[in-house]
């Protein structure tokens, strides 16, 4: 677990994503930032989806992969 990893650094890293790139968060790090009750798997879709991505769960977390640039990046 990153405990200085934060929502603003993983949406600096989103940003900084192509179309097509995946990032990584490991379980302990998204359980951390998006919490794990019964609306933590809403919150992290949410937050993917402002930011042109998906999210999929794998065995180890969570990988968001870049599907199209979100409006604040795309100039719209």
């Amino acid at each position: 677990m990153r405990q200085d990893f934060t929502l603003p650094d993983l949406q600096a890293q989103l940003d900084l994503m192509k179309v097509g790139e995946t990032l990584a968060l490991r379980r302990d790090d998204c359980e951390r930032l998006f919490g794990v009750n019964d609306v933590a798997g809403g919150r992290l879709r949410n937050f993917a989806r402002g930011h042109g991505c998906t999210v999929v769960y794998t065995p180890e977390g969570v990988a968001f992969s870049r599907i199209l640039l979100p409006p604040h990046l795309a100039g719209g």
